[in-house]
């Protein structure tokens, strides 16, 4: 088997981001991230977003993807350098961050890919 390292333009913008995603149901329109974790002083972690804030909005677009491969998808498509506006909610505040994805490591982008593929929707 020849392993071929991904190239930087194929790897998305890394956040730093470890989070549960919570897709819409029981009639709320708007998914929501629960951050689990920040990469220590990672480009997340940098911005302002805590461990426990619920991130309800990415660049003003609610949350309305149907599942976490969906949201993985549109996550995959942030590019190294981009800046992306999230909007949390931490305890009863709203609070707006900018985080500035950076580039990732062939090791990190094939993590990314295997774990993006392992949440595929399998076809019936």
């Amino acid at each position: 088997m020849l392993l071929v390292s991904p190239s930087a333009a194929d790897c998305p913008g890394w956040l730093g981001l470890g989070f549960l995603y919570q897709p819409p149901a029981h009639g709320h329109a708007d998914g929501w991230m629960y951050v689990q974790q920040l990469a220590p002083a990672g480009p997340s972690a940098r911005g302002g977003v805590l461990p426990g804030d619920v991130v309800n909005a990415m660049n003003g677009q609610p949350l309305r993807y149907a599942d976490s491969y969906s949201l993985m998808q549109r996550l995959s498509r942030v590019r190294p350098g981009e800046i992306v506006r999230l909007t949390l909610r931490r305890g009863a505040r709203t609070v707006d961050v900018h985080v500035t994805a950076i580039a990732i490591s062939a090791e990190r982008c094939r993590a990314w890919r295997d774990t993006l593929q392992g949440l595929r929707p399998q076809s019936r």
